[in-house]
């Protein structure tokens, strides 16, 4: 569904938003979509191709956000994928689903299915994202992300509910036209450096999120496979 709301930097936001271009402005109109619903006994509108059976490159003691096997708008750890924009920069999908929004399609990397975004031209900022706050306890545990992409730079955020100025954690890779892996460990992540500074603590994870700025031209890319790692 599309929720339009204001969202004043006084609160904490549910979904992510990029303020690189909006510095000094007090409130913000965000187009929210959501992608999927708050029913548990409904799996989506996806048409997954085959169980995920034997992924390969899966890695060992991790924790897996999703990996789009099934098709749906759900994750594996209990919550939703969403879009958010400016309010004037459109996102697509190669497959959309029944509202629009975005479902996961086939894809050329080895698994079967990954979440293609398409943008038009970027006004402010676009992006898309999931909550791992179901999984919160657990993630202290870790102290990576990983996941594979293939298309446009952008910026991996990792979202804490210490921020309170949206200057989340986050490491941007550039334009890929091939299927790259992208390990972030928690370490090497920094903030924008447009809000507060504010230690980074992985017991707060609450999303992560994909984002691309203000200024960017229309564009592709495709994700699969994230993940919560340890790596040396």
């Amino acid at each position: 569904m599309n929720l339009t709301k204001l969202i004043s930097l006084s609160t904490v936001a549910l979904f992510a938003l990029g303020l690189v271009a909006c510095e000094g402005v007090n409130k913000y109109e965000v187009e929210v979509v959501e992608l999927g619903n708050t029913n548990p006994d409904d799996p989506g509108t996806g048409d997954p191709t085959d169980d995920p059976g034997d992924k390969p490159d899966v890695p060992e003691g991790s924790l897996l956000i999703d990996d789009f096997e099934d098709g749906d708008h759900a994750n594996q750890v209990g919550d939703w994928w969403f879009v958010y924009t400016d309010g004037s920069t459109k996102i697509a999908s190669d497959n959309p689903g029944s509202d629009g929004e975005p479902l996961p399609s086939k894809t050329d990397n080895g698994s079967k299915q990954a979440l293609t975004i398409i943008y038009g031209d970027v006004d402010s900022y676009a992006g898309w994202g999931t909550n791992v706050a179901p999984v919160a306890a657990k993630i202290a545990g870790f102290n990576a992300v990983q996941y594979k992409y293939k298309g446009s730079g952008h910026c991996m955020r990792v979202e804490t509910t210490d921020v309170t100025d949206y200057d989340y954690y986050l490491h941007c890779p550039g334009t890929s036209a091939e299927w790259k892996t992208v390990t972030a460990k928690f370490k090497d992540l920094s903030q924008g450096g447009w809000g507060s500074p504010v230690e980074f603590n992985p017991a707060n994870v609450k999303t992560v999120s994909f984002q691309v700025e203000g200024g960017s031209p229309a564009d592709t890319i495709s994700i699969d496979d994230v993940y919560f790692v340890n790596v040396e």
